[in-house]
């Protein structure tokens, strides 16, 4: 009780008062609706969603990488038609993995979801 005394004297003094006013103004109008927790499973759901996109970019970037690096590792043996059967074969296992994996991000939890 001393110490919330001891804090509304320092305020009344004048030290903080500004401060307080503009704290107390800003989280009454300053902060959107979003920021309050009126509806938490919407906002979990939402997070949900984007560490699903992220991880899909995530993904994708690393297939794009794969697939970069299978095309410059094949690309001075194009003439040769077992070594570009070889880069055909390999461009199309990246491709359908980073499609897999692309999609198990999002297919795992609707998965969970159904068995919850």
């Amino acid at each position: 009780m001393k110490k919330l005394q001891r804090g509304i004297k320092i305020i009344k003094e004048g030290k903080w008062k500004l401060e307080v006013v503009v704290f107390s103004l800003g989280c009454t109008f300053g902060i959107p609706e979003f920021v309050y927790a009126v509806d938490p499973l919407a906002k979990l759901v939402e997070a949900g969603n984007t560490i699903k996109a992220i991880l899909t970019a995530l993904v994708m970037v690393v297939g794009a990488i794969a697939a970069t690096k299978i095309v410059v590792k094949y690309l001075p043996y194009l003439d040769d038609p077992m070594e570009k059967n070889n880069m055909s074969k390999s461009l199309t296992t990246v491709l359908l993995v980073t499609a897999i994996g692309g999609a198990l991000v999002w297919i795992v939890p609707w998965a969970y979801g159904l068995f919850k």
